[in-house]
């Protein structure tokens, strides 16, 4: 058994959990030892957050209806009876405005939160930081990896979910096989490309397993093959 990640992917639910997270930051921020001026900057972006996304939605059904609008215009039925044009919607008031990144901002916070002395499960319970728990199938689990190059570098992407990390494994094709790597912690995660003396070129081939704390677990990813050069 192991947590699931406590933050949803919906941007609805990522506007309600950042409220409730906003509220109990409020109630215990100054508790656990935090300043005023950072408890009200997650405040902000909550605002922010939620206003962008009742404007967005607001902004879709005011595409649709001009939309139908334009329609009926263009191609409608032919008739007496004018077109009302939709009325535009009224927008809330702009909250103070926030820098990007709320999440990124919010996730150093979390870790920050739950290294102070005080803190408590109960309030990461309320607080909405830590996640439910979830069965995985550690034998069937593999990671999927997307690579580009970037300065002599591989850009590899994959995604993390409840695990530790990837363990990568590269065939250079220099008669060696498949030889382990290194381990990422991080997507995306950035490899310099080594060719041996004398190479300009070479078709490698990549592939990873996840690690769970100390373990290796599940099954390879599908192999990647990459042309690499000097």
């Amino acid at each position: 058994m192991v947590k699931k990640h406590y933050l949803p992917r919906a941007l609805d639910k990522r506007v309600r959990w950042l409220n409730n997270f906003a509220g109990r930051f409020d109630a215990n921020g100054a508790a656990l030892g935090f300043t005023e001026e950072e408890i009200q900057a997650v405040k902000n972006d909550a605002a922010m957050l939620s206003y962008a996304s009742k404007v967005h939605n607001m902004m879709k059904g005011t595409h649709k209806s001009f939309t139908a609008f334009k329609d009926m215009l263009n191609e409608g039925t032919a008739r007496k009876q004018q077109l009302s044009v939709p009325a535009l919607p009224q927008l809330p008031p702009v909250p103070v405005p926030v820098a990007p990144g709320i999440f990124r901002r919010i996730g150093k916070l979390v870790q920050r939160i739950k290294a102070r002395q005080g803190y408590t499960t109960v309030i990461g319970v309320s607080m909405g930081i830590i996640g439910p728990d979830q069965k995985v199938n550690f034998s069937k689990v593999r990671p999927h990896l997307k690579i580009r190059m970037a300065g002599g570098n591989f850009i590899i992407y994959w995604k993390k979910n409840v695990f530790s990390g990837i363990v990568l494994f590269i065939n250079r094709n220099d008669g060696k096989g498949f030889m382990e790597e290194k381990g990422f912690l991080q997507p995306p995660s950035k490899l310099k490309i080594t060719l041996p003396p004398g190479r300009q070129s070479a078709l490698w081939q990549l592939k990873a397993r996840y690690r769970l704390k100390d373990d290796v677990v599940g099954q390879f990813s599908p192999i990647v093959e990459v042309a690499v050069s000097n």
